[in-house]
């Protein structure tokens, strides 16, 4: 069963980069057992933490999930054996003021949809990876445009660490198939997303990031599919979802919609530009286009078109 560690610890000074959190989390889990993170490192190199940071009437929290309580007492140990005043992250150190954990069995993702709601609303509180489409312009010029993150790949990203988590907890459980993703994927319509993309400067070069709000609508009420679904994105809001930008520890919150707030939720959908700043930080330039194609033929006219521009 999964753990969920909450720390409460000084105010922020800098912020904290993902990969400085999850490197935190290894090194701790090293001086309580080395033997447990070699075999993190060598063996099961999948996602198995979720953690982030929140700022909260000047006390800021560290909430780490664990998906496996292999992880546990190892990871508590190492910080019994941390000086009081010397928990690193980056070149920040911090006291830890108190540190609770709560179980939470696996079956709690498995009864959520008692009551059917019309939609759900995603809040996505750290930078998610984007991708890209590419416009043709009356000029034949090819305009890059940044897209927030769809129903398809939020699926796909929650579908692939629930079947990371669930393979190596000692409990079995139905994977998650392609057919079952793509069956929810019927069921679904983008309403409004409500945010910027952004671009942040990391050891990698210049990664782009949505952050922001989507409203998604259920377009069938087939339980079985809706349960799944709701289970699937209940899963991902404990345990983080994978991104490639937050190294799996993306955080998400969801809120479920009736009709009449899903109609006050639509609105029409933007999309974002950037320009860089003085200091380095890419900051959005909004402009409007239209909804997001999902028709394959028009897409794929698109790429013929830019393929044939280019040649």
């Amino acid at each position: 069963m999964p753990f969920q560690i909450t720390l409460k610890i000084e105010t922020l000074r800098e912020k904290v980069e993902p990969d400085e959190l999850q490197g935190c989390i290894y090194y701790l889990i090293k001086r309580g057992s080395p033997e447990i993170s070699e075999k993190l490192h060598t063996k099961n190199k999948v996602p198995l933490f979720q953690g982030y940071i929140i700022n909260n009437n000047f006390e800021t929290n560290l909430v780490i999930s664990i998906l496996s309580d292999e992880f546990l007492i190892p990871l508590m140990q190492g910080w019994l054996k941390q000086p009081i005043e010397k928990i690193t992250f980056g070149s920040q150190q911090y006291a830890v003021y108190s540190i609770n954990h709560n179980i939470t069995a696996w079956n709690q993702f498995s009864n959520l949809s008692k009551n059917y709601f019309a939609g759900i609303k995603i809040h996505f509180l750290t930078l998610f990876q984007v991708r890209q489409q590419y416009f043709i312009e009356k000029d034949t010029s090819i305009r890059r445009i940044l897209m927030t993150p769809s129903p398809e790949l939020i699926l796909n990203l929650a579908a692939k660490k629930w079947n990371d988590c669930f393979e190596m907890n000692l409990h079995q459980h139905d994977k998650v198939t392609a057919a079952e993703l793509t069956k929810m994927l019927s069921v679904i319509t983008e309403k409004s997303i409500e945010g910027r993309t952004y671009s942040i400067l990391s050891k990698r070069g210049y990664e782009r990031g949505f952050k922001g709000s989507c409203s998604w609508e259920y377009t069938s009420e087939t339980s079985l599919i809706y349960n799944k679904y709701t289970q699937l994105l209940k899963f991902a809001e404990f345990s983080g979802i994978g991104s490639r930008i937050t190294r799996g520890f993306g955080k998400i919150e969801l809120e479920w919609l009736t009709e009449k707030e899903l109609l006050n939720n639509d609105k029409s959908i933007p999309y974002f530009n950037f320009g860089i700043e003085s200091n380095g930080i890419l900051q959005p330039q909004s402009f409007s286009y239209p909804r997001m194609w999902r028709n394959g033929e028009q897409r794929a006219r698109l790429e013929r078109k830019i393929y044939s521009s280019k040649h």
